[in-house]
């Protein structure tokens, strides 16, 4: 069994190196990205400018998706109205056409796990009708289709910089058309109580480390407080991270999953062979039964394994495929080569 410093977790931990070699360095070219706090905070900023010269009041949304997304639209007043996905996460592109011949929608495309959506065919709907689409690009800072990157798909897209990179926050808005540029009165904030915890969570007994997650999700977003966590901002504004390193060894860990766990009950998604760059290997448990011996496995070897997502809890919800229930996510964070650690893994 693994020592607890050396705990394989789904998202890297902080860097303070990176911190203290970045910290007093200024990088002026930056300044025209539109970096925020989190996802949604991108999210938000970018329906509302958007918003200001369309009216459009509806959002078509995937039944698989995190609740903390829903807020956002709610706090903007468009009604949520979602599409189905099958067993490998395909769009039913009929309902979207559908949908989009009667009324005038924007469209919430998702890039699961690293992997690329459909675009051709994403892109070929949007020529034929002239919705709008929104990218979420939050599992997919560095992938591509087709050679060109994700995040540019969209008319707006957004990540999520700590999924990926060793931050405490962060998120870039892209708005890929001719807009008026969303002016912010100031481009960081000082690190909030539950930044801090998270930021010195490694030298607490665990028994002491907070649910970060658990901590900051609320229904309301507060949008004054939409600004990346300054420590953060000095490290992403000023270090070039190595893409090509990231990919490789995320995409080494993401193989090694699906040899380690080629035996088992767990149903695997049908990716593409080629090579991107996954957040995570995610599969399907069978039951509620194997999805709780996974994640009790990861506990006793300290590796993160986590059921996602939460989905939203709103009357207007559902989901077609109940096996969508019980993905599960086994880390390949490429702070760690876990075909390294092979030897302390087993079944039981």
């Amino acid at each position: 069994m693994l020592h607890q410093n050396n705990k394989i977790t789904i998202q890297p931990k902080f860097d303070y190196k990176l911190l203290f070699k970045n910290f007093l360095k200024y990088n002026k070219y930056l300044s025209k990205k539109y970096l925020f706090s989190s996802g949604r905070m991108s999210l938000y900023y970018g329906i509302s400018s958007l918003q200001k010269r369309l009216n459009i009041k509806k959002v078509l949304l995937p039944s698989l998706i995190c609740e903390e997304i829903i807020p956002v639209f709610k706090m903007l007043g468009i009604e949520i109205i979602y599409y189905q996905l099958n067993e490998n996460l395909e769009i039913d592109y009929n309902y979207i056409e559908k949908c989009v011949k009667e009324d005038n929608y924007f469209v919430f495309i998702i890039n699961y796990f690293g992997y690329p959506s459909n675009w051709k065919k994403i892109l070929e709907l949007k020529s034929k009708y002239g919705f709008m689409i929104i990218e979420d690009n939050a599992h997919s800072l560095y992938g591509k289709y087709n050679e060109k990157k994700l995040g540019l798909f969209g008319d707006i897209s957004f990540t999520s910089f700590r999924k990926i990179l060793p931050l405490l926050t962060g998120s870039e808005l892209k708005i890929n058309i001719k807009h008026e540029r969303i002016v912010l009165n100031k481009l960081t904030k000082f690190p909030s109580k539950d930044e801090f915890i998270y930021l010195f969570r490694n030298f607490k007994p665990s028994f002491l480390n907070p649910n970060i997650k658990k901590n900051n999700y609320t229904d309301k977003i507060d949008i004054e407080k939409c600004q990346m966590d300054y420590l953060s901002y000095k490290i992403y504004t000023n270090n070039i991270f190595d893409e090509l390193y990231i990919e490789s060894i995320r995409y080494k860990n993401f193989l090694y999953w699906k040899n380690f766990l080629i035996n088992s009950d767990l149903k695997y998604f049908n990716f593409i062979k080629n090579k991107f760059c996954p957040y995570v290997f995610p599969c399907i448990a069978p039951t509620q039964q194997e999805k709780e011996y996974w994640i009790n496995w990861g506990t006793k070897n300290n590796i993160s394994i986590i059921n996602w997502p939460k989905l939203p809890n709103s009357e207007n919800y559902y989901i077609d495929n109940n096996q969508l229930k019980n993905i599960i996510f086994f880390p390949v964070n490429h702070h760690n080569d876990i075909s390294l650690n092979a030897n302390y893994y087993a079944y039981n």
